[in-house]
Parts: structure tokens; C-alpha cells; sequence
């Protein structure tokens, strides 16, 4: 009976102790899931990266992290993989795999890990240069996006790794007094900016393709050059990263080829720059004209800001097309010097709205500086010449002349050349110009506009600046020097 009552007392004891821990267990914080809209989730990267170039049929896994760093516990409601079942990446959540995932709770100021899995097959020509997913997280109706991004062909990737303020993020390429050649026997692919240093130089071999993703660009700094040399048959050619068929003339899908206080030679040549936001930007700021850059037989298209935009540069052009801008295919702005010859500048814009001419000439440039004012750089514009050259659109007037006389010397002259614009009756600026009608529908960019034929002076050929040779066009075909040639980048020819 002793015993018994021994016994009794004991799981007494012991039914109590559980009760008192089943009730701390209840009423401890930590273990309540928290529903709070306004909690947050930690993640060891915004961005999970596979930056492995496989040259066979090959796969890599990356380990994200979750945090709860929360006192309470969590529920996400759902993780979900973007792309679903048909994406190049599998996920793993908690030992489970699957593309899609709900009610995982996270312990307060715990962890959860998932495997991010990527198969690529490099050498699939048709897969995209970057195969993008995203892993998407629902917590309490918040969501959170993780870019998944792999590369999916062999390719020369140039991704950014240098980040400081006020600068977009960028890679050296070619460090101080470096000299670099890109050859042509992979595609470059740039994530970020390519950036070329002081006093160093880039060259890039004929055929070369340079794709740039979305808000990437290549930026020549202080001093440095950069040499782009294509040939008639393998042109060096600058697009998008999309290689999609609908994202063949989509404009704005990176950003710009930016020379900036550079006072060494550069050269374009026989290059195609094309479905950005701009096309060249050339700048200095305190030397006037000491910049000095050369395009020839290069063709500039379907910018949704700029052609060209030339701040205080010295630039030589011959055979170059500029077709389609959302702003003006070409900006010279706050003086330098400028010579085109046989250049085409062809505006028909129809992505958006576009209210300015394509064609602005200025001798200085405003801009809202730190404090937020607007401010003004001036400086001298002492050539602006434009021989043999054509500018049409599908605006009345494609040219606008702005120059102030407080800011400095405001000179040009357009020689031989065919123009739409308002009035070509003033000696001083237009020598045997032609008046365009206003061009309404879109011209093909290969089209010579008949008013253009026969109008140029052979003497503009023979007087360019060296080392241009524009005794062929921009597709390689004879100009008439037994006659007059025709005016803008392309000769008229015969149809056999």
C-alpha cells in the first residue's frame, strides 16, 4: 500500500510537471507565429549568381539563406520559383524539391537554407547569353524578389565588381597605361559598366560582338582610348543582351559608350551600335575640343535618348547613319570643333512622342548640379561642319541652332547638304543647301531621299580630314567623283 501510494504520488508529480511545461511551451513568444505586415526577412544575397562558364553540358548549386531575425516565429505563405516548371533552375526548400512551396516556418532568430540548382548547355546557340529566374517569397502579404542569373553560353563575361558612390558599379578592363584587345572569337558580355582607366587603351578586333544587359555600358575614363576596328565584311556590332526575336528593335536595353575627359585619340570603325539609350557620349569638361574621336562607316540606331552627345569634343565622322532617337540623334553641346562628312542623319522616331529636332547645336549646356540648381558649362563652338551630309525626319523642322553669345564663339556651315528644316537662305550657315519637305511616313534607313541625289561636292570628299576615305559609302560602294555625288552616308545605286 506504501508503495502504491509512493507510485500514485509520482505520476501525480510527473503529470503536473508536464502540464506546467506544456503551458510555458504555449505561452512562450517565441514559438507564436507572428503575422505582422510589417516583418521583414533577412537574405544572404539579393542576388543569387552562377558565374561558372561551363564548356560542356553542365550544372552548379548555390546555397541561399533565409533569416528570421524576428522574436517570433514566421509563416511564409508561399516561395515560388518564377519560371515554374519549364525554368532552367530547381529549387530546394528544407530537403523538399519542387518549384513551388507554402506554410514554411522559419523558428524566431533561425535559418532556413535552400538550394538553388542551374543546368546550362553552353553551347546552345539558341538559349540566351544570361538565363534569368527569380525566387519569389510571401510573407504576411509581403513579397520579396531573388534574381537567379547564370550564363547561358560561352562567352567573355565582364561583370562588375567595384561599387563607389555617386558611380555606376563597373569592372576595369584595361587598368592605368594597360593595353587590352578584345579578339573575336567569343562574344562579350558585359554586366555593369566596362570600364577602360586612365592613360590605358582597348582595342577590339574586327567581327567582335559586344552585348550589354540592361543598364550596362563601356566607359572610356581620363586619357584613356578606345579603338573599335571593324571592316567592311566583319563590322564590331553593340547591342542588347535579348536575343529574342522581339527584342530586335526594342530601344533602351543598355545604356551608352561613354568617352569621358579623354584628350587621346579614339576610333570607331565599321561598327553597329544599336537598341540603347545612347549611342556615343564623348565629353570633356574643362579642355575644349581636346577630346578627339573618329567614326567611320558606323551606323547608330534606335536610341531612346541620343545618337550622339558631344560635350566640348573634337569629332571627325565620315559614313556614319544615325536612324531613329527619342531625343536628337545628334547633341553638340558646350562648344569643341566638329567635321561630318557624308553623314546621315535619318529621324522617325515612333516608340514615344518626340518634340525636339534631331539635329541641336549649341555652345552650352544646362543641367541641375548637386544642390539641385540649374547650372550652365559654355565654351567655344568653333566648327560645327556638315559637308555633304543629309538630315530628315518626321518633324517640319529637324535642326535647331541655339547659341548664346554670352557663352562663347558659335560657328557651322552645312556644305552641299540636304536639310529639313525651316530656311536655308542664310549664306553664313548653309552654302548650296537643300530644303527637305517634311518627311511623314518612315523613310527605310538605307533609302537616298531623291532631293539628296547629285547635290554633293566632290571636293568635300578629297578635303576630308585624314585619315577618312569616303570615296566609297557606308556599304562599300563607289561614290560618282566623275560627277556630283550624292549627299549622306549611302551613294544612290541602280537596281540590276
Amino acid at each position: 500500500m506504501k508503495e502504491l501510494s509512493k507510485l500514485l504520488r509520482y505520476i501525480l508529480t510527473l503529470i503536473l510537471l508536464t502540464f506546467i511545461a506544456g503551458l510555458i511551451t504555449c505561452c512562450n513568444p517565441s514559438d507564436k507565429i507572428d503575422t505582422n505586415p510589417a516583418l521583414r526577412l533577412g537574405f544572404s544575397n539579393d542576388t543569387v549568381l552562377f558565374d561558372t562558364v561551363f564548356t560542356t553540358l553542365g550544372s552548379s548549386t548555390h546555397v541561399l539563406k533565409v533569416y528570421n531575425r524576428n522574436s517570433h516565429r514566421v509563416q511564409l505563405s508561399n516561395i515560388q520559383l518564377g519560371g515554374g516548371a519549364a525554368s532552367a533552375y530547381r529549387v530546394n526548400v528544407d530537403g523538399q524539391a519542387g518549384a513551388s512551396f507554402t506554410n514554411i516556418s522559419i523558428d524566431a532568430h533561425d535559418s532556413l537554407f535552400i538550394f538553388v540548382r542551374v543546368t546550362i548547355n553552353p553551347n546552345d546557340q539558341n538559349a540566351p547569353f544570361i538565363v534569368h529566374d527569380s525566387l519569389l517569397f510571401n510573407l504576411n502579404g509581403n513579397r520579396k524578389k531573388i534574381d537567379l542569373v547564370a550564363w547561358g553560353q560561352n562567352a567573355h563575361y565582364i561583370i562588375a565588381d567595384t561599387r563607389l558612390t555617386g558611380l555606376p558599379a563597373f569592372k576595369i578592363v584595361a587598368a592605368k597605361n594597360q593595353k587590352v584587345t578584345w579578339k573575336a572569337d567569343k562574344p562579350y558580355i558585359i554586366y555593369g559598366y566596362a570600364f577602360v582607366d586612365s592613360a590605358a587603351q582597348l582595342s577590339i578586333d574586327p567581327g567582335a560582338h559586344i552585348y550589354l544587359h540592361e543598364g550596362a555600358g563601356l566607359w572610356v575614363f581620363k586619357n584613356g582610348s578606345l579603338k573599335v576596328n571593324g571592316t567592311k565584311d566583319k563590322r564590331v556590332i553593340f547591342q542588347g543582351d535579348r536575343l529574342e526575336s522581339f527584342y530586335n528593335d526594342v530601344p533602351g536595353q543598355w545604356d551608352r559608350i561613354w568617352i569621358n575627359e579623354s584628350n587621346t585619340d579614339s576610333q570607331i570603325s565599321w561598327a553597329i551600335i544599336k537598341n540603347g539609350f545612347t549611342g556615343i557620349q564623348a565629353e570633356t569638361i574643362d579642355n575644349v575640343g581636346s577630346g578627339k574621336l573618329l567614326i567611320e562607316n558606323t551606323e547608330i540606331s534606335n536610341m531612346t535618348g541620343y545618337g550622339i552627345l558631344a560635350k566640348k569634343y573634337t569629332i571627325n565622322a565620315g559614313n556614319l547613319l544615325v536612324y531613329g532617337a527619342g531625343i536628337q540623334s545628334l547633341y553638340l553641346a558646350a562648344g569643341g570643333a566638329y567635321d561630318f562628312r557624308h553623314c546621315t542623319f535619318s529621324n522617325y522616331w515612333d516608340k514615344s512622342v518626340r518634340s525636339t529636332p534631331s539635329i541641336r547645336l549649341s555652345n552650352y549646356y544646362s543641367y541641375v548640379d548637386a544642390a539641385g540648381k540649374v547650372a550652365q558649362t559654355k565654351g567655344d563652338l568653333t566648327k560645327a561642319y556638315f559637308g555633304n551630309c543629309l538630315i530628315a525626319g518626321n518633324q517640319a523642322n529637324e535642326l535647331f541652332s541655339d547659341g548664346d553669345a554670352t557663352a562663347g564663339t558659335f560657328s557651322y556651315l552645312f556644305d552641299h547638304s540636304a536639310i529639313q528644316t525651316l530656311a536655308v537662305n542664310d549664306a553664313a550657315h548653309y552654302l548650296n543647301a537643300v530644303r527637305l519637305q517634311q518627311q511623314v511616313f518612315r523613310m527605310p534607313k538605307d533609302t537616298v531621299i531623291p532631293e539628296a541625289r547629285g547635290i554633293g561636292l566632290k571636293q568635300i570628299i578629297t578635303g576630308a580630314p585624314s585619315p577618312l576615305k569616303l570615296q566609297t559609302d557606308l556599304f562599300g560602294n563607289d561614290r560618282n567623283l566623275n560627277a556630283q555625288p550624292d549627299a549622306g552616308a549611302i551613294q544612290f545605286q541602280l537596281k540590276k
